[in-house]
């Protein structure tokens, strides 16, 4: 038993951290387990078991998974079926204009055949970004940075990392602007935008004051301005939407290689 970060879900570990759970909560179920990180040194069939026993004795309602891969789920889906265990009903994911291809690309087959739910969440959403005009900028234009999509390599990493960081700046200007036009801040902004996706059932938030609470919730406001034009807008600034690559046809291969002779 290895209890850390990436090495604890064993069934001992499972048990005893839902027990310390409802002891601290002083609750006598919970309503959603989730299982953070998947763990390569834990069999899944030793994950479902243990949640199952927890289902069934009443101590949690359902669960779900965090920072799973869509490969990982689904194999813990088809094998909850085949040895007829309870297979995990959401995922919690990260989701915003920067972070969007786990969400919109690699998760889709799963939200659509499997039924799998979503969760999201985003430095947005978890209150890092409602100080001032400015303060939301300087941290939306970190948040683009971090997100790897503006790091320009090379021999020259300094004036990569710079040309990385002007790309970044001239982009979150641009949604800066786009905010002020609809009305709304650049955090009630990217909100929207995450709750514009009808993909997500929940959006997390988190907030140290009411008057924060308050701010993040006037982004439902902004949902119904977002039209289709305004999100293409958004996609053209961003230019990070993720398009699946087209499927390759080995047969179209084998007849490009024979130089258009039919395959035998």
């Amino acid at each position: 038993w290895d209890k850390t970060e990436e090495r604890a879900l064993s069934r001992k570990e499972i048990l005893e951290s839902v027990k310390d759970s409802l002891a601290n909560l002083q609750l006598e179920y919970i309503d959603l387990l989730i299982i953070h990180k998947y763990d390569p040194q834990c069999p899944i069939e030793e994950i479902l078991r243990a949640v199952t026993y927890l289902i069934n004795s009443g101590k949690i309602l359902y669960w779900g998974t965090a920072k799973w891969s869509p490969v990982e789920i689904f194999e813990c889906i088809s094998l909850a079926r085949s040895i007829n265990c309870i297979g995990p009903i959401s995922e919690y994911a990260e989701y915003h204009p920067f972070h969007r291809e786990k969400v919109e690309l690699y998760m889709a087959e799963l939200y659509n055949k499997v039924g799998l739910g979503l969760i999201t969440w985003s430095p947005v959403s978890l209150g890092l970004l409602l100080g001032n005009r400015e303060e939301q900028i300087q941290l939306c234009i970190k948040l683009a940075i971090k997100s790897g999509k503006y790091k320009c390599g090379g021999v020259d990493a300094v004036n990569g990392y710079q040309e990385g960081m002007n790309q970044a700046t001239h982009v979150v200007k641009q949604l800066d602007m786009v905010a002020e036009r609809l009305g709304c801040t650049l955090c009630q902004l990217l909100l929207a935008w995450s709750l514009r996706n009808n993909t997500s059932q929940i959006l997390v938030l988190s907030a140290n004051s009411q008057e924060q609470l308050a701010n993040q919730l006037a982004s439902l406001q902004t949902i119904h301005r977002l039209k289709n034009q305004v999100m293409d807008e958004l996609d053209r600034i961003l230019g990070n939407k993720p398009v699946r690559q087209p499927m390759v046809s080995t047969l179209q291969q084998r007849w490009t290689a024979t130089g258009g002779i039919l395959p035998q």
